[in-house]
């Protein structure tokens, strides 16, 4: 799960180099996103102080970033609800990731990996034409974020 210092420096100068995205890069990101937290979930459900309420929240906001992602993957066109819906529970996630008291309990590492998913927002909105969809620029860029989730993944 932990990648090393030297893959995410890796990935580093690719963002300089990064064009518009594509609807194919927006469907692999979306992708990329919902099994990055998927697969992030069972080390948040581990943690023996999580309000089972709160687990069940998250756990409902991956489960609608897989139905997004499995709807902008198989859309003909631009896919703009499935991403507005794919947006809104990334940002629900994070919020709940990195405020407290949640935040006190969870290891960076897994908040890294939630802050790496809303690093993706911009591209994906940008590609449906969504772009300036969110207020703030990413916490880091798109390809370290990518590599960031393909390694929880295990993609």
């Amino acid at each position: 799960m932990m990648l090393s210092r030297r893959s995410l420096l890796a990935a580093l100068p690719l963002a300089a180099c990064a064009t518009t995205p594509t609807l194919s890069q927006m469907a692999t990101d979306a992708q990329t996103v919902a099994s990055g937290l998927s697969a992030a979930l069972p080390s948040i459900a581990a943690i023996a102080d999580i309000n089972p309420i709160t687990l069940a929240s998250l756990q409902g906001y991956i489960a609608d970033m897989q139905s997004a992602a499995g709807t902008i993957a198989t859309t003909v066109g631009n896919p703009t609800t499935a991403v507005q819906m794919l947006v809104q529970a990334v940002n629900a996630a994070v919020a709940i990731v990195t405020k407290p008291p949640i935040s006190a309990l969870i290891p960076a590492e897994i908040e890294t990996i939630f802050l790496a998913a809303a690093a993706l927002l911009p591209s994906i909105e940008a590609a449906a034409g969504l772009s300036g969809a969110t207020a703030t620029p990413p916490a880091m860029p798109a390809d370290a974020a990518r590599l960031i989730l393909k390694g929880v993944a295990g993609g």
